[in-house]
């Protein structure tokens, strides 16, 4: 048993911590994401499939929001959002996903 923020730990624990440090603010590091399709995508999908697109930026998180095939995505800098949308159109396994800054005049329910 070791012992982790989580608590005792066995080796076959997992513990799973939230970043508190995303914050979800109208700021150059952050872009909202739809995926058109009448498929529904997995968070994990889509990670695996930018991440191998997306070879050109370092870090990078993104989160899904309520509403089907809407992310949120938080990059490390603005130049790394910059180089997303500087190379945009993206798609996912054939669907277009369209991604741009949040605009300060939309709240985060009515994304």
């Amino acid at each position: 048993m070791l012992s982790s923020p989580c608590g005792l730990l066995s080796s076959a624990s997992i513990c799973l911590k939230l970043n508190n440090s995303l914050k979800e603010t109208h700021d150059d590091t952050v872009a909202v994401a739809k995926i058109f399709s009448s498929r529904r995508f997995r968070l994990s999908t889509l990670r695996f499939i930018l991440s191998a697109s997306w070879h050109g930026i370092k870090e990078w998180f993104v989160r899904e929001l309520e509403s089907p095939n809407t992310f949120i995505f938080h990059f490390q800098g603005s130049a790394d959002r910059e180089w997303v949308f500087q190379r945009r159109a993206w798609s996912v396994n054939g669907a277009h996903l369209l991604i741009r800054d949040w605009p300060s005049s939309i709240s985060m329910d009515r994304i």
